[in-house]
């Protein structure tokens, strides 16, 4: 199908789209599906529990993008069509770089409207998890932020919060602290 193009009077939504769903699962692929020795998108998204948690981290967030003429199934088939592509070579080590930056765009808010909605954000906790995971195992690509990932590791019992608080203050809620440090154990190899 060829692309199509739309003049909308708000972009805002569609930024949101691209960000939380396009954006935010590359970077848990790039952060879960190194811990689970995958290189590329392709290998990572052909992992059926990586596949599992991208359909679920989709889930969240589309839950707060309800305008109808976003075509959230559509674009969610497009995707999965794009990252199971075995001849694109998108790697993950090239994705996950910067992600004190990018996590702070592509999925602290929606961890934040989905804790405010009363749900515990599960999925966006297990994104900051695998990254965090990745940060104490000293398997983070490279970050513009990397001495404060460094000194934050460094922190011993407060790692996890110390590393959050680089990607959003926001994040050191105790709760919040203690569902990625959960998550954290999931993918780290120490």
């Amino acid at each position: 199908m060829a692309p199509t193009t739309r003049f909308v009077d708000d972009i805002e939504p569609f930024e949101r789209r691209k960000l939380w769903l396009l954006n935010g699962s590359h970077s848990f692929l790039a952060y879960a599906g190194a811990a689970r020795g995958h290189e590329t998108v392709a290998q990572a998204i052909g992992d059926p529990v990586i596949r599992g948690w991208v359909s679920e981290l989709w889930d969240e967030a589309a839950r707060h993008l309800t305008e109808p003429h976003l075509g959230i199934d559509d674009y969610r088939a497009a995707l999965l069509g794009r990252f199971d592509n075995a001849r694109i070579q998108h790697l993950l080590a090239q994705i996950g770089k910067d992600g004190t930056t990018k996590l702070r765009l592509r999925i602290v808010e929606v961890l934040l409207v989905e804790r405010a909605a009363g749900r515990d954000a599960a999925a966006s906790v297990r994104v900051l998890g695998a990254w965090a995971a990745r940060a104490l195992d000293g398997e983070l690509p490279e970050d513009t932020n990397g001495q404060a990932v460094a000194d934050a590791v460094s922190q011993g019992e407060g790692a996890i919060a110390a590393l959050l608080a680089l990607i959003d203050e926001r994040l050191t809620d105790p709760d919040i602290v203690e569902a990625v440090a959960r998550a954290t154990a999931e993918f780290s190899q120490n």
